[in-house]
């Protein structure tokens, strides 16, 4: 059956009013899980091998007991309690997200703020008009490309340091970091204030860079793509995207200084002293290595996620939304001082 003839069928047994509460109820829902394209079933399916590819090398050094498909999906993480609050937390905040469109204002904003059109003008009135450009080469599309993904993660780096190292950034974060197990879905563990600091960053410091191509090239260039992402970073870290918040201990070894391999990011979310503070970083491990927070971990190394002082006051979904603002009012009124040092 068509999708056409499809809705022409709904109409006919619902009406135009249930129609439209269909529509409504799918793309606030699992319209959106399947439009999130960290969850696209494309991605899920090359990260399924990329997990078959470590399975097997487990197998082959006795760390796996046999069934792939447990080692996959095992019950004790996708059936933990932490685990089941983050599918209905994450079936929530679509609604939420899709009715608040923080995206679109924090976009409104940077576009008010003129960044990318303020950082061209700039450029001219300092160096004056660019000679004209010949037509962008590969190289050129390439470089853009390249330039434009790490002035990206480093905004997310930057950002995600702020948000354990300035008190009133933490009390959002700690919803991201109070799940006690790890499921590609955790991934969407985070508060919506949360989402938009990251978000404004990451705007900003791409706006700049806009900028500066804008002005070398007025016509304007496309990022290289696959699949709909920066190419770069698909091949670099999208088509494993996954297994960053699985349970599944993917590393790089000396890799892991360049590139945040998926355990590094696993050891970011322990509650171990040891951990605290360390791996910030997305897709690249330079920038914690440039500003001393990496830390990789050996073959097996024990640590425990989830937050030092537990995680009973983000056990339902209505407290992942209010306990943050519980916490920045104790701040403010002094009831609550800041930790010295935060867990990771």
């Amino acid at each position: 059956m068509q999708i056409a003839s499809l809705k022409e069928l709904v109409k006919d047994l619902l009406g135009e009013r249930g129609y439209d509460f269909v529509v409504w109820l799918y793309y606030a829902t699992v319209g959106q899980w399947l439009a999130e394209p960290r969850l696209r079933l494309d991605l899920l399916a090359t990260t399924i091998l990329a997990a078959l590819g470590v399975y097997l090398v487990m197998r082959r050094r006795g760390e796996a007991t046999p069934g792939f498909l447990k080692f996959l999906v095992p019950g004790k993480v996708f059936l933990h309690p932490s685990a089941k609050l983050d599918y209905r937390f994450f079936l929530v905040n679509q609604i939420v997200m899709g009715h608040l469109q923080l995206g679109r204002w924090v976009s409104a904003l940077v576009a008010l703020l003129l960044v990318s059109e303020g950082t061209a003008s700039a450029l001219r009135v300092a160096f004056g008009t660019a000679p004209a450009p010949s037509s962008p080469g590969f190289a050129v599309l390439l470089g853009f490309t390249i330039v434009n993904l790490l002035a990206w993660d480093f905004a997310k780096y930057l950002a995600h340091y702020l948000t354990h190292k300035v008190p009133v950034l933490w009390e959002f974060h700690k919803v991201h970091h109070a799940a006690e197990v790890l499921t590609p879905i955790s991934a969407f563990r985070a508060h919506p204030l949360d989402i938009m600091f990251d978000f404004l960053l990451r705007s900003l410091s791409t706006g700049v860079v806009g900028g500066v191509y804008a002005y070398l090239y007025p016509g304007g260039l496309p990022e290289l793509s696959i699949l709909g992402f920066n190419a770069v970073a698909f091949v670099l870290y999208y088509w494993i995207a996954h297994l960053q918040h699985s349970h599944i201990p993917l590393g790089y070894g000396r890799l892991s200084y360049l590139l945040v391999s998926p355990v590094m990011h696993q050891v970011h979310h322990s509650c171990e002293v040891q951990h605290w503070d360390k791996n910030f970083g997305f897709l690249f491990g330079l920038w914690d290595w440039m500003f001393r927070t990496i830390h990789v971990p050996h073959r097996g190394e024990p640590f425990r996620l989830g937050l030092p002082q537990g995680s009973g006051d983000y056990a339902t979904v209505k407290q992942l939304y209010l306990t943050p603002f519980i916490g920045v009012a104790r701040l403010i009124t002094g009831a609550r001082k800041p930790l010295p040092s935060r867990p990771a």
